[in-house]
């Protein structure tokens, strides 16, 4: 299974494509688990304070690592329509 949708990043590595889903999976949840969305995090620029601020290392394992399987999108984007989110998850995996 191979990850489809990232695009590379300025800083080296990959990236989502936040300037086309707005980061909908961050507007609809949060790291904090008793949290709902957005992340606390999340810039108006639709990025990560934390990355921006401390690059790739900074960036959170969860957010890093995630998605891992196609349930995993799925559910996302369920997650983000019932948020009333129009974007949805570029990604896949095929």
């Amino acid at each position: 299974m191979k990850l489809i949708g990232l695009v590379p990043a300025e800083n080296g590595g990959m990236r989502c494509q936040t300037e086309i889903c707005k980061a909908a999976c961050c507007r609809c949840s949060s790291l904090s688990p008793d949290k709902s969305g957005p992340c606390e995090y999340l810039t108006e620029r639709n990025t990560c304070e934390l990355h921006e601020v401390g690059g790739n290392s900074c960036k959170p394992v969860g957010c890093a690592e995630y998605p891992l399987a196609q349930s995993d999108i799925n559910g996302m984007n369920e997650q983000i329509e019932a948020a009333g989110i129009q974007e949805r998850c570029l990604l896949r995996f095929e």
